[in-house]
């Protein structure tokens, strides 16, 4: 059952649009008040037109801005309201310079948090002219947090004068970017502050000082230079709207389809094998193996394929397994909650689970004379019974499996 669903929700994942509509979108056939529509600096300028017979909104800097001043144009949220979400955009951008696509400056599309400076949080498709820093001319994705560079990836291959859709997605378990619905970077790195979609033009000029951007100056912009922006849609990433976001949802479709929820924790007992611990087809559970059991320790810690929140001997378990055939997940039960002090199972694993792994210790189990402490479901009580209690003692909040 649950190898089933966690193939189902790993093709169902890659294919977020389909699954989900837009929460909002704009094909700028007029002025949305979600947008700042006076923020322009020195020659920037924006404008509602019609370009390749489609409404667009043009922002851009003249060819009047020079190396004294500084010229922006920028098409920004009013406010910063998107902890998980995705960004997409269907625009094109001129290259009246025959700089490598790039123009004079920067220009970039994607999420933005820039309250403070010193720590601006961005997640974007970013391009810059020859004159910058070489880390970070070109066109590229990048992942910054507290201004500094976490993730990038050069994207030679796109051409930036052609009409192209990008998307950028912020996950719970990373970023991910697109571009024509096809993935062209992924990073395990997440932001950790409110971001507002963002799209400019400017006259800067970059250098990367410890890994961090900084502006340096201005340049001299001969011709115009615009980015026509065909529309922008916005999806939360959480189709169900239960709070957990898609990409750590157990069952991100699925909710409020006439479900129980029986351990209340939003996730729909139909795809809920966990206890208040989502763990979705990217986020897993550090586990351990002993006796041919799998064991998540006392704190049910959570990870991520590659990275480094799982101690030694541990590794990070996303499979959503099922090894004794109960219907309750391997990374949230606790195999050695056999009974408590009323001979019941009481939810946690205590000195009452020893007491009963004592008494049936050497036994040999069948299915007319079933163990209570065969932790490892191997038909008789060992020490690998014991090993298992020792592991999962003092974990509480075990959930009821049948």
């Amino acid at each position: 059952m649950f190898t089933t669903l966690t193939v189902y929700l790993f093709i169902n994942w890659f294919n977020t649009s389909t699954a989900e509509e837009a929460v909002w979108s704009d094909e700028f056939t007029y002025m949305d008040s979600r947008w700042d529509w006076n923020y322009n600096s020195g020659t920037g300028y924006k404008q509602l037109t019609t370009i390749d017979g489609v409404s667009v909104v043009e922002i851009g800097i003249t060819g009047q801005s020079s190396s004294s001043s500084y010229s922006d144009c920028s098409l920004h949220e009013t406010s910063y309201q998107h902890t998980y979400g995705i960004f997409e955009a269907r625009l094109r951008c001129t290259d009246d310079n025959g700089f490598n696509q790039s123009g004079h400056g920067t220009r970039g599309w994607g999420f933005w948090n820039f309250n403070d400076p010193t720590k601006a949080d961005a997640a974007w498709f970013w391009s810059a002219s020859p004159e910058s820093d070489t880390s970070v001319a070109g066109f590229q994705v990048m992942v910054v947090r507290d201004s500094t560079i976490m993730f990038q990836k050069s994207l030679p291959e796109i051409d930036m004068r052609e009409w192209h859709i990008y998307r950028v997605e912020l996950l719970c378990t990373g970023t991910r970017f697109l571009v024509d619905g096809n993935e062209v970077a992924t990073t395990s790195q997440c932001l950790d502050k409110l971001q507002r979609i963002e799209m400019w033009i400017d006259n800067y000029c970059i250098q990367v000082v410890d890994n961090q951007l900084q502006p340096v100056g201005y340049l001299n912009v001969q011709n115009d230079q615009m980015m026509y922006i065909d529309w922008v849609k916005y999806y939360d990433g959480d189709a169900d709207d239960d709070g957990i976001p898609d990409a750590c949802d157990n069952c991100p479709f699925h909710y409020n389809l006439g479900q129980e929820d029986g351990d209340g924790d939003r996730v729909g007992d139909l795809c809920d094998n966990c206890s208040s611990t989502p763990n979705g087809p990217d986020l897993g559970t550090c586990v351990r193996e002993i006796g041919g059991v799998i064991l998540t320790g006392k704190n049910n810690v959570s990870c991520t394929i590659g990275g480094d929140e799982c101690g030694d001997g541990e590794t990070c378990d996303t499979d959503q397994g099922n090894f004794n055939g109960n219907e309750c997940g391997d990374v949230c039960e606790c195999y050695a909650d056999g009974y408590g002090e009323e001979e019941v199972p009481d939810a946690k694993v205590s000195i009452w689970d020893f007491i009963l792994f004592k008494q049936e210790f050497g036994r040999r189990c069948t299915e007319e004379d079933p163990c209570q402490a065969d932790y490892n479901n191997d038909a008789k009580v060992s020490i690998w019974d014991f090993v298992v209690f020792k592991q999962e003692f003092g974990k509480i909040n075990c959930p009821t499996c049948d």
